[in-house]
């Protein structure tokens, strides 16, 4: 399939590109570069004025896209943008996260100051209690109803007619992008994991023969943060992957399974100007389920510009420029594998926001110069029981030890998108600190991780290991 047209390719500034020939793929893990900081990176460094975006996708399989995750986790997700959309990017969100009382508990319980600009609110009969196709019919109708022409992003966009003149991006070629199954086409294959198969949907892989070599990882093309992905070490599991999948109507690729000892989030942005250069805005190391599930990740202010040589040329010098000559511009991230072997290998594109882009953001601008490690967390109780918990971890100051980037609220249960913050010299308290936020009645499974593991190194230090 070709990328879809998105008019002419417009001129970009460029910088000295290595070739392609001189890029290996054995990873060398360095200390920290130091970049010039942007004195405001968000969402609006990277999309034109005027911009609304919402950070959401379609849910079930409308649009090309797989997505069975929860709506409430849905509705956390958007809320994340309030917090690093900057000037003027005006973010979409569920009603939930700007509910009075959550807002009332982040001005004055927590002190924290309010989002730059008013956002665009989805009315609030749109609430966890909607879901599939009901749900998909009374976005998409708000949407048409609200939003200015030619100004709208969204992460996984919907493809419904009735919405194509609000869009900024070609929708298509933003779900072109976001499908694995055309990675071939934009990254060298030499810097991917094998590709052992390709099926149009569920029906064709549960047909085909189970000869695939094991292990191997089994993938809803158009999906996103580990949903739809099945790490298959033996054939009964391969089996088991053609079963579950088998009414799937998007495409199913299978690829080498990579043994991966560090797992990192390399997050990006294009700007829409094209006189201003593509950046890498920062490196995070991704916290994982074992069937790959993205649930936190690991951030440190102080080495946000890990240099992993070979995938920080082959992205700023040779894949994103292609992809901005497509006509793509924003913000968005790629999953990157290394090997015992320090081989890399790019695993995923998000053409969108991902779950590292607010904590980034706020590790760029200074707003917080702790280590971070996020996770997304439910507390249930009234505003008493969430001040008298909360409030004197996340209040901003020497002591805070919690940074909330998004929560919402509904009949009691609260839900945030948040950070346990360390310090460097600290990193054998972790595993304390995330049983201490368990204690107090919060509810994540990256805390338990966290508490279970700990956290020993860094992705930027030489020679770490997870």
């Amino acid at each position: 399939m070709e990328p879809p047209l998105a008019g002419p390719p417009k001129r970009t500034a460029r910088r000295w590109a290595p070739s392609l020939s001189s890029l290996v793929r054995v990873s060398t893990i360095a200390p920290a570069a130091r970049f010039p900081a942007l004195t405001d990176v968000s969402l609006s460094s990277f999309f034109p004025v005027g911009t609304q975006y919402f950070y959401g996708y379609p849910s079930g399989e409308h649009s090309g896209f797989f997505n069975a995750v929860p709506p409430f986790i849905e509705e956390i997700v958007a809320a994340r943008a309030l917090s690093c959309a900057g000037a003027w990017v005006t973010p979409v969100v569920f009603a939930s996260s700007i509910d009075p009382l959550t807002q009332e508990i982040l001005r004055e319980d927590l002190g924290m100051a309010p989002a730059r600009r008013q956002p665009i609110v989805l009315p609030s009969t749109i609430n966890e209690t909607l879901s599939g196709p009901q749900r998909n019919r009374s976005i998409v109708r708000a949407l048409s109803g609200i939003l200015a022409p030619k100004k709208f992003v969204m992460a996984q966009p919907y493809m419904d007619t009735c919405l194509q003149t609000r869009f900024a991006l070609p929708p298509a070629l933003t779900l072109w992008l976001n499908d694995k199954v055309n990675m071939p086409r934009y990254v060298p294959p030499a810097f991917l994991p094998e590709r052992y198969a390709e099926c149009a949907n569920g029906r064709a892989f549960a047909a085909s023969p189970s000869t695939f070599p094991t292990p191997c990882v089994v993938k809803v093309s158009s999906s996103s943060s580990g949903d739809g992905v099945r790490i298959c070490r033996t054939e009964e599991e391969l089996r088991n992957a053609q079963r579950e999948f088998a009414k799937v109507k998007t495409g199913i690729i299978v690829d080498e399974h990579v043994e991966a000892v560090r797992n990192f989030g390399i997050q990006f942005g294009i700007p829409s100007d094209p006189a201003q250069e593509i950046e890498l805005i920062g490196v995070s190391e991704q916290l994982t389920t074992p069937e790959g599930a993205f649930i936190g990740g690991l951030v440190d202010p102080d080495n946000l510009f890990a240099r992993i040589d070979g995938v920080n040329d082959l992205l700023l010098h040779h894949v994103l420029p292609a992809v901005r000559e497509m006509g793509w511009y924003g913000i968005g991230g790629f999953d990157v594998l290394v090997d015992s072997r320090n081989r890399f290998f790019i695993v995923d594109p998000n053409f969108r926001m991902t779950g590292m882009t607010a904590f980034l953001c706020t590790a760029r601008n200074g707003t917080v110069r702790k280590c971070m490690a996020s996770f997304v967390g439910t507390f249930e109780g009234n505003r008493t029981d969430f001040v008298r918990a909360i409030a004197p971890l996340a209040r901003p100051g020497a002591r805070q030890r919690l940074h909330i980037v998004a929560l919402t609220h509904r009949n009691g249960t609260f839900r945030m998108s948040a950070a346990l913050l360390f310090g460097r010299d600290e990193e054998h308290e972790v595993p304390r600190l995330a049983g201490e936020f368990l204690a107090l009645g919060l509810q994540s499974r990256a805390l338990e991780r966290l508490k279970r593991n700990g956290r020993e190194h860094y992705p930027d230090l030489p020679g770490a290991s997870v």
